[in-house]
């Protein structure tokens, strides 16, 4: 099992990548893993919340992807983004952006506050990928 370890100190100035994950993409009719990553924006870095509010604008008609994007300072408050970007991750692409997951962490309790995958994948009828949930989860 993968784990996040919430306790790091390290200043974060860019979507920091957390974990390599995977997904299920639809080939020739079969389905197979593919590379994903579970990355942490920054609410504070521009490239970051210029993302985020790109995937608001593109998702506009999904309730809880509005509802992830406030800016905060908080050092309990984690949004995090399940993308199929594999580098430069202080540049995060938002066509790449599968899911965003907004948390509140404190020292006792893990709050899942909203969760949007994105619009794509939810309403394609012949599911060309499958698992990013689970892949924020596992």
């Amino acid at each position: 099992m993968n784990s996040i370890n919430y306790n790091s100190t390290a200043i974060n100035f860019k979507a920091t990548p957390l974990m390599k994950t995977s997904v299920l993409k639809k080939t020739a009719g079969k389905y197979l893993a593919e590379d994903a990553h579970l990355v942490e924006m920054n609410s504070l870095e521009p490239n970051d919340v210029n993302a985020v509010t790109q995937i608001k604008e593109k998702w506009s008609d999904s309730l809880y992807a509005k509802m992830i994007y406030i800016p905060t300072n908080s050092s309990q408050r984690k949004i995090y983004a399940l993308t199929s970007q594999t580098d430069n991750f202080s540049q995060p692409e938002p066509d790449k952006i599968m899911e965003l997951a907004d948390f509140f962490i404190s020292e006792k309790n893990v709050n899942l506050k909203f969760l949007q995958v994105s619009p794509e994948i939810l309403n394609d009828e012949q599911r060309q990928i499958k698992g990013v949930g689970r892949s924020l989860i596992q």
